[in-house]
């Protein structure tokens, strides 16, 4: 039965696949144990009593750090509101950041989000005692979380989220269409950009072996490179700061089809109709109808039930149908290969960063 790929196979300007969204967590391994996370405090910060209090006084001076940061780098701090879309706040600081050229951070943002953190309290018997027995355990707590917008040089814009509270995990987003954009802009290659993709491409080849080209070093040299500049709650070179993992907890494969669909306002509505017709495979056509549809061909009488549409309602179905569009770009390139795909770039991608963030 005819698809999409019938009804546009003459209408795809640019083809790619490639690495879109990825999200990275970074952790501590000596703060995951509680054995371990005595030993941090006593020997490594000397505290003579290891306790989460201790920890408290390490994440107040990561505060003031993060704080004393921004002031000496000119950078605007923001404290996010309940439901507010970060994203939208932080693009016009990105987008003059990347309008200067050079890597740096755009915004720190803060807001209050809900976080596992080490909790520790006096053993069973112990309140009171000079050296007190501390029990340890992980408690959600709502914690303020700093959200530092950068713009860098190979990746384009991304964000590095971190915390005050121990285990001090760290997270990453990045995007792969984004590194690829700023990979054809150092080699002077013209390309028309949408929001996360391309609509067209000079050198439609080049775009692919670029895609094809982001791995596991070009992560890692990301996630070193900003764990130098950014503020840290560890000493400089101590432990936990030289070797922090990162496991990928998201990364999003994509292909990208731009299609070009010369529709005039008289044609609009028969072909949005048709379109979803298809989709839904609408048993009350007319069976002269259904075989041209089926055969790719335009109607040879109009489709029943056909009425004009206001512009509300066009902007409407035009949003369903993305949809519907998005359903039809999985028929052409078929599931099987899809799926296969993801898993296999997944893989090549998080097992080398595995092991080129874990100690030795």
């Amino acid at each position: 039965m005819a698809d999409y790929a019938t009804l546009l196979r003459d209408h795809v300007t640019l083809t790619c696949r490639s690495v879109d969204r990825m999200f990275f967590q970074a952790y501590v391994p000596r703060l995951q144990s509680v054995g371990m996370v005595c030993q941090f405090l006593r020997w490594q910060r000397r505290y003579p009593i290891p306790s989460s209090a201790a920890f408290g006084k390490i994440g107040e001076a990561y505060v003031t750090e993060v704080h004393k940061f921004a002031k000496a780098n000119g950078i605007p701090v923001r404290y996010f509101a309940k439901g507010e879309k970060k994203e939208e706040v932080a693009r016009p600081y990105i987008d003059a950041a990347a309008a200067a050229g050079t890597s740096r951070v755009a915004l720190i943002g803060i807001a209050q989000e809900k976080a596992v953190t080490w909790r520790s309290w006096p053993a069973k018997g112990q309140r009171g005692a000079g050296h007190p027995h501390m029990e340890w355990g992980r408690q959600m707590a709502f914690v303020n979380h700093f959200y530092f917008y950068v713009w860098d040089a190979e990746w384009g814009p991304a964000f590095w989220k971190t915390n005050a509270y121990a285990p001090f995990p760290v997270w990453i987003y990045l995007n792969g269409h984004a590194w690829a954009k700023r990979q054809l802009a150092k080699a002077g290659i013209g390309f028309t950009e949408l929001d996360n993709g391309f609509a067209s491409c000079e050198d439609p080849a080049l775009l692919q072996r670029l895609c094809d080209r982001l791995g596991p070093g070009a992560v890692t040299s990301f996630f070193w490179r900003w764990q130098d500049r950014l503020p840290s709650p560890f000493t400089p070179g101590g432990p936990a700061r030289r070797h922090p993992p990162a496991s990928a907890r998201e990364i999003t494969p994509a292909h990208i089809a731009a299609f070009r669909l010369a529709l005039t306002p008289a044609s609009f509505n028969n072909t949005i109709h048709r379109l979803r017709t298809l989709v839904r495979q609408d048993d009350e056509l007319p069976a002269e109808t259904r075989r041209d549809i089926c055969a790719g061909r335009l109607p040879r009488r109009p489709v029943p039930k056909i009425r004009a549409y206001t512009e509300q309602e066009r902007q409407q179905i035009l949003t369903a149908a993305r949809a519907d569009i998005r359903k039809a770009r999985d028929r052409i390139h078929g599931a099987r290969e899809r799926q296969q795909g993801g898993r296999l770039l997944t893989r090549s991608l998080t097992a080398p960063l595995m092991a080129s963030f874990w100690p030795e």
